[in-house]
């Protein structure tokens, strides 16, 4: 909320789900995130991000959101240090529960793009178990 506690959302009816709220442009009470755009780097020939040392090697699953585009001030950022270490960052809006979340969707979602950790896997398809058991 604006006084930086929670939202509550509560629907009653389809149109009141957040993603239905968002659509339709009503947006009070949520933040609107997206994946910060690289910019061409004349040296390397390639499109880049700057993660200040926090990501050392080039990843499909390096990622940076940010509230506006324009903005310097990245709220969350995961950046490949190894052949299987991430490192997480997060600020405000972001819990450490919300930071790791989004980490576990980014690995899910691009796990067909690059190998994933063998960590990362067998936590992968337990979560998968788990979900599938409780339907």
């Amino acid at each position: 909320s604006e006084e930086g506690g929670r939202a509550v959302f509560r629907p009653r009816a389809k149109e009141e789900t957040i993603v239905e709220r968002h659509k339709g442009g009503r947006k009070t009470g949520l933040v609107d995130m997206s994946n910060k755009l690289p910019t061409w780097n004349e040296r390397l020939q390639s499109y880049t991000l700057e993660y200040n040392g926090r990501a050392t090697e080039p990843s499909v699953k390096n990622i940076q959101l940010v509230e506006a585009q324009e903005s310097h001030d990245i709220k969350f950022q995961l950046g490949k240090v190894g052949s299987d270490r991430f490192n997480v960052d997060y600020k405000r809006p972001y819990s450490a529960l919300q930071a790791f979340a989004i980490a576990v969707a980014v690995m899910d979602d691009k796990m067909f793009c690059s190998p994933a950790p063998p960590a990362l896997r067998t936590a992968l398809s337990i979560k998968d178990r788990f979900f599938r058991g409780s339907s």
